[in-house]
């Protein structure tokens, strides 16, 4: 009786402590969290709301741009089920730091995961919206999308 009752005692704290630790996919959008956030890249958890009504959290992950000039707002985005149609491209890009690039960034967009919902580009920031439902090919994919596009923003010393 008394091997039962102290088995009963560590099944339970056994059980408390599996409860309070992280599941295995927590553990993986942490890590990708994490190697973002080595990089210089601003991780934030952020509402998402499509056109359609429907309302998601995403994470966003933002790089800054030193010293921002100009004034570009670019926002892209697409329906939470329909990842393949962009929609917010501007007709024209007047920004001479975007002009040269502009064929290359509509290809990178294109490019980003599926679960990419929004990418914001202003002269103050480069954001992604991203569902973190990818692996870190993904998220190298995104880094190398926010760093190149601020490459481009960001004013030459």
């Amino acid at each position: 009786m008394t091997y039962l009752i102290i088995l009963l005692g560590v099944l339970a704290i056994a059980g408390s402590l599996m409860w309070i630790l992280p599941s295995p996919a927590d553990r993986k959008r942490m890590a990708l969290r994490q190697a973002a956030i080595a990089k210089g890249i601003e991780v934030r958890q952020t509402p998402y709301n499509d056109k359609n009504g429907e309302s998601v959290t995403c994470i966003g992950y933002t790089c800054r741009i030193a010293r921002p000039q100009g004034d570009i707002e670019i926002i892209l985005q697409h329906e939470l089920n329909d990842s393949l149609h962009w929609t917010g491209w501007p007709a024209a890009v007047n920004d001479r730091r975007l002009q040269p690039h502009w064929s290359a960034l509509q290809q990178m967009v294109a490019s980003l995961p599926d679960d990419v919902v929004r990418v914001s580009i202003t002269s103050a920031y480069v954001s992604v919206l991203w569902q973190e439902k990818g692996t870190s090919e993904a998220l190298d994919n995104i880094m190398h999308f926010l760093h190149q596009v601020k490459g481009w923003l960001e004013p030459s010393v």
